[in-house]
């Protein structure tokens, strides 16, 4: 029922996404008189995978987290991320409020063990004509460096979810954050550098190696 212009939105997405995947099921949650209408006259196979279940409110846009988690009982986002507590859907997709969505599934779903925080993710292209899972996009405003450990793995996890075929394609900083190569207090700004520069000083090593090899190989 979020986002800026609501149910003429998603529902429509909905239908989109009924229609790329033959096994998806969805359960809709919020105010049936605002989305039956939107329903009507579409092609009855992709209405049969969609079930409206009713919340009786909605969270605001403009919300405050503190005071929307307090009063989101009833609320559509509430409803739909009860319905993964008790195990009746598998994931919860919302275009509302993100910070009160971050606190309600935190407070409702609590964390995987080894996970302090949840984390905003996206995916970008990159130059290799593949993908690049970004995170966190503004979920937390501190990280430590224990934190980039967790959505290092968090991300890898995506990754091996939909692309298992690609599990050898890892980065050289999330490689080094998975082995959880950390220094006591350092900052996360500050080991994402010392990776880098390990990585920079190890090649120099290299090729410096390299050339000693071949100079050695030549008076040889």
């Amino acid at each position: 029922m979020g986002g800026d212009f609501g149910p003429r939105i998603t529902v429509p997405a909905c239908l989109r996404a009924l229609a790329s995947n033959p096994h998806l099921k969805i359960l809709l949650v919020g105010q049936p008189d605002s989305i039956s209408p939107l329903l009507a006259n579409q092609n009855a196979e992709l209405i049969s995978r969609l079930h409206v279940i009713p919340a009786e409110h909605i969270v605001a846009n403009d919300a405050k987290p503190s005071h929307a988690i307090r009063a989101s009982k009833g609320t559509s986002m509430r409803v739909a991320l009860d319905l993964v507590k008790t195990g009746e859907a598998q994931a919860c997709v919302s275009a509302g409020n993100t910070g009160v969505l971050m606190g309600l599934a935190k407070l409702r779903l609590k964390a995987i063990d080894g996970i302090e925080r949840p984390a905003l993710v996206s995916v970008l292209p990159n130059q290799k004509k593949s993908k690049t899972v970004v995170l966190d996009l503004g979920a937390n405003v501190n990280c430590d460096s224990q934190m980039l450990v967790q959505f290092a793995v968090m991300g890898l996890s995506l990754i091996h979810i939909s692309e298992p075929t690609r599990q050898a394609e890892i980065s050289y900083p999330v490689f080094c954050l998975k082995k959880k190569n950390l220094r006591a207090h350092e900052t996360g700004r500050n080991l994402v550098c010392r990776l880098l520069l390990e990585k920079k000083n190890k090649e120099i090593d290299n090729t410096t190696t390299l050339k000693d090899a071949n100079a050695n190989t030549t008076k040889d």
